[in-house]
């Protein structure tokens, strides 16, 4: 009897993961788990100087669906250089915006056209950013990161990562070098997106 018992129960399991193999998928597709490498967005991301652990985030596809898009954000993109290459990096000017560019961009100031936003590590000396590639369309964001998984003394809501003096110290210093901002921080992605795992480079 207590065979047949479990038996049973085997042959349910199964019909369980078929059942809750949707929600699953739907899961992993849209709330990517990405490990951070390099220093580019030191110290908001992987602050440990010595580099010998890598911070691990959570990232989130549905705000591209959105269309919500803000100065601050820290996004997953594909590299405007290269496609098969990824880079985690923080939105400083969207569309109708004109901010002024770090070396060794060649121009003091920049427009951002329609469709557009520039991004930069929050370590300008180690960063491959805007400054260098300029200006880049709204579509190559893959996803945003929403918190930190590891290391669990720093784990939380990206609010957390932000909040810090520093931290609000950096936003004030990016804030300056936006000369001409537009009302609204929200902004539109609209072409399709297929699934790429790399690891992420910063």
């Amino acid at each position: 009897m207590q065979r047949l018992r479990s038996s049973l129960r085997w042959s349910r399991f199964p019909r369980s993961i078929l059942y809750w193999s949707p929600l699953l998928f739907f899961s992993a597709h849209q709330f990517p788990i990405h490990t951070v490498l390099g220093r580019s967005m030191q110290p908001t991301l992987n602050p440990d100087e010595s580099m010998l652990r890598s911070d691990i985030g959570l990232f989130c596809r549905l705000p591209i669906y959105g269309e919500d898009f803000r100065r601050g954000d820290i996004v997953a993109m594909r590299s405007p250089t290269n496609p098969h290459r990824m880079l985690i990096k923080r939105i400083i000017a969207l569309p109708g915006d004109t901010v002024k560019a770090l070396q060794p961009y060649p121009a003091a100031q920049v427009d951002i056209p329609e469709g557009h936003m520039w991004v930069e590590g929050d370590d300008p000396y180690h960063s491959y950013d805007s400054n260098h590639f300029g200006a880049v369309p709204l579509g190559l964001v893959e996803s945003k990161l929403t918190g930190l998984l590891w290391p669990l003394e720093r784990a939380g809501s990206v609010n957390r990562l932000h909040s810090s003096q520093r931290a609000l110290e950096r936003r004030r210093l990016r804030d300056n070098r936006l000369v001409k901002p537009i009302p609204s921080q929200k902004h539109s992605v609209r072409d399709s997106r297929d699934d790429i795992s790399p690891r992420f480079i910063t």
